[in-house]
């Protein structure tokens, strides 16, 4: 071998053949994407959690989606009345010659009753319990009018404390038939994984599909407290979305299906295979991850990717879903994983102050399940994989914290005041005296326009934290929240609050913005306005606690018991240039969860000045917020109503919560001021919405797949389509429900325990 400009080429002794750098690279990504392909699921998931690159974003199709064209489904009309591999099956005979533009999503099942659905599961459990007992199978029996011309594919599992006991798939054929074809077929799932009759006191297990039941025992009666998971694949669509240049799939491909609602098929090479709506909720899947897995069943390759890039056909469909825990219960039908809650506006039962009583209570036994002795919260608990994850994230922790100040000062009970108590302590070990270089102005002559540091109070400094004004505002609140009587004498209290008056006007700034950096000028971050949002709350409600305590003529401390954190005159100084400079920043930025946060300072800066200009510009936020509402004229799934979408079109989530609230504390000032329009048009939103954020908890039902329900039940999901629970978010929805019960029906008479 010669060698010659070794870092331009290498070159290879075989004749003339010459391969670069280039090409070698090239060949590597193929061979990297052939490897990818080849994963099965399980190791998709563990090499995404190797990349730097984030998953994607699930978002819904809130709007007219990509056109597509409908076909036979999933599978074909003519395979055998047996079970088939799951999710397995041969390409269609014939495929779509156009592709019209589909109208807007509409649920296939709409028009079928309760009784109907309960009738494919009473078939299939029927036919599971025969074949289990006595080795027979039954014949379909009664086919409602309802069911006689509808075919489909069903895929039955079988679950016991959320593991998974065996799957099967049946073909395409009468959906009754299927049904009944699918519990016989799963019952010898099941003898053959040897879960059989009568099996109290021994393992479940054994080798086969049984994924991950070892060691787990439990009695099994025939298949009756075996929990019955049901899934009717609708008809398919073909997507127009192909992949992008290079191999990669488009933005329009990650985004044409709707997450936990519809599944994904892929056609290549004359095969057919898909993924099933529930296995994208239960994996926890993005969408990127829900389409390496697809292709991994179906063998599509980086290197087919880009040289058959045509064949390759990506389809979406729909699900109904259903869930039975045991013969003994009805069945339910689940929407992205959870039981549909109830619209104020089309059930036949209203919000009502009993639900949100309930569902405070049950969010309050979840938030103390994830709090540690130390204070501290667990972070993240992950369904899928049973796991979870403690941090700590001071971010979330302080965000935690919060919301317990919240929920202590609502029920008033010791036990939670108890645990506040520990959070605080926990937060004032990362509290520091905090300095900032000013101007010396008693210096004359060379030594004229020195700068000497100063201490300007108590901040709470966590490691790799450069803006410490929110934390500090927090735990400030928190504080007064335990003791607002005696705020007065305590120095942390007043160290903190001197901080927080200090943070307007730090690094020579006089544009009104409250921000205390660490190390001004060192760092370029850019401004937190929710950060100043806390600050301003946190001024005022240490200004009102020394107010009440002490009075406004307490001559035992400078300026009326505030000490440094300065006087009521000096204080509504700083709010008034407060006010001044995050108007400017909302009519030029209006970031939506940052306008809630000054939503929600300037409402309670209008109760204290009744200054025309806060009510004016808070309502201008919340009018934007209670139109961006997800309402049943917007979008035709349920389960969705009352999000509010203010961030990126189609992505709602638990974040709902944060504006579910400053709409509650929005529709308290209407009522004060006589606002009738707005009084009508908030108290909707926030049923509307506290609906929306019942819709994330985590219900019984909703834990088919976990195998620990405690760990989730009560627990708040991150999106519909995510199941991820994190701390900071179940805090928030549960300070909504709160904000939403005191708006909408007044406090209780007693409250927590």
């Amino acid at each position: 071998m010669r060698v010659k400009h070794f870092y331009r080429h290498i070159w290879v002794a075989r004749g003339r053949r010459r391969t670069t750098i280039r090409h070698v690279g090239i060949r590597a990504l193929a061979l990297l994407g052939w490897v990818l392909g080849a994963m099965p699921a399980s190791r998709v998931e563990a090499y995404q959690a190797t990349t730097d690159a984030p998953p994607t974003e699930g978002r819904s199709r809130l709007s007219t989606p990509p056109a597509v064209a409908r076909t036979e489904g999933p599978g074909t009309a003519s395979a055998p009345a047996t079970a088939s591999a799951p999710g397995t099956t041969s390409a269609p005979a014939t495929a779509p010659t156009s592709a019209p533009t589909m109208a807007p999503f509409i649920d296939p099942w709409h028009s079928m009753g309760y009784e109907d659905m309960a009738l494919l599961m009473k078939t299939a459990r029927r036919a599971l319990d025969a074949k289990l007992t006595v080795d027979a199978e039954l014949a379909p029996g009664y086919v409602p009018p309802a069911l006689r011309d509808r075919t489909g594919i069903i895929c039955l599992r079988a679950r016991s404390k959320g593991v998974l006991l065996g799957e099967v798939t049946t073909a395409r054929m009468p959906i009754v038939e299927s049904a009944n074809a699918a519990g016989a077929a799963l019952a010898q799932t099941l003898k053959k994984n040897n879960v059989q009759r009568e099996t109290e006191g021994r393992t479940l297990g054994g080798s086969g599909d049984i994924a991950g039941s070892s060691g787990i025992a439990g009695p099994i009666d025939g298949g009756r407290a075996i929990g019955l998971e049901l899934e009717w694949l609708g008809p398919a669509e073909v997507l127009t979305a192909h992949l992008a240049d290079g191999g990669q799939w488009s933005e329009e491909l990650l985004h044409s299906f709707e997450p936990g609602v519809e599944g994904i098929a892929v056609e290549f090479q004359g095969k057919q295979v898909w993924i099933c709506p529930s296995e994208i909720v239960t994996r926890n899947y993005s969408p990127d991850l829900a389409l390496a897995a697809v292709e991994s069943k179906a063998g599509v390759h980086f290197i087919h990717k880009g040289r058959l890039r045509r064949e390759i056909r990506y389809l979406r469909f729909s699900a109904l879903h259903l869930w039975q825990a045991t013969s003994d219960v009805l069945p339910v039908r689940l929407h992205r994983g959870e039981v549909l809650v109830e619209s104020p506006e089309v059930g036949s039962r209203s919000l009502d102050a009993l639900q949100l009583d309930e569902a405070i209570a049950r969010m309050r036994r979840y938030l103390r399940y994830l709090q540690m002795a130390d204070g501290g919260f667990a972070e993240e608990y992950s369904p899928s994989a049973d796991r979870f994850d403690h941090g700590p994230t001071p971010r979330l922790q302080m965000s935690a914290m919060s919301s317990l100040a919240a929920l202590a000062a609502w029920t008033g009970q010791a036990s939670d005041r108890e645990r506040l108590q520990r959070c605080v302590e926990r937060a004032a070990l990362a509290v520091k005296p905090i300095h900032r270089a000013e101007k010396d102005e008693k210096r004359q002559g060379d030594d004229a326009g020195s700068v000497k540091v100063v201490e300007v109070g108590l901040a709470v400094q966590f490691p790799g934290e450069v803006d410490c004004l929110e934390p500090t505002a927090r735990l400030l609140l928190a504080k007064l929240a335990l003791a607002p009587s005696t705020a007065r004498d305590d120095s942390m209290a007043q160290g903190l609050a001197k901080a927080i008056r200090a943070s307007q006007g730090g690094d020579g700034r006089n544009d009104g913005r409250l921000e205390l950096m660490l190390d001004y000028g060192a760092t370029a971050q850019p401004e937190s306005i929710a950060a100043g949002a806390w600050g301003m709350r946190a001024l005022m409600a240490w200004d009102g606690a020394v107010e009440s305590s002490a009075g406004r003529h307490d001559a035992g401390k400078d300026d009326t018991g505030r000490g440094d954190a300065g006087g009521s005159d000096s204080l509504s100084r700083v709010l008034e240039q407060a006010r001044t400079h995050y108007q400017s920043w909302y009519e030029r930025d209006a970031e939506p969860r940052a306008s809630a946060a000054l939503a929600r300072a300037l409402m309670q800066l209008y109760g204290r000045t009744n200054d025309a200009r806060c009510s004016d510009l808070a309502f201008s936020i919340l009018d934007r917020f209670a139109a961006l509402q997800v309402t049943p004229a917007s979008c035709p799934m349920p389960e969705l109503w009352g999000a509010i979408n203010a961030g990126q079109p189609g992505v709602v989530g638990s974040d709902s919560a944060a504006y579910v609230s400053a709409l509650a504390e929005g529709l308290v000032l209407a009522r004060r001021i006589g606002d009738r329009q707005r009084v009508e048009r908030y108290e909707h939103a926030v049923r509307l919405g506290a609906r929306f954020i019942l819709q994330l908890e985590f219900t019984e039902a909703g834990c088919f797949y976990v195998r620990t329900p405690r760990d989730a039940i009560g627990g708040v999901r991150m999106s519909p389509w995510d199941h991820r629970i994190r701390v900071d978010r179940c805090g928030d929805a549960l300070e909504s429900l709160i904000q939403a019960r005191a708006a909408l029906f007044g406090k209780p008479a007693r409250r927590g325990e």
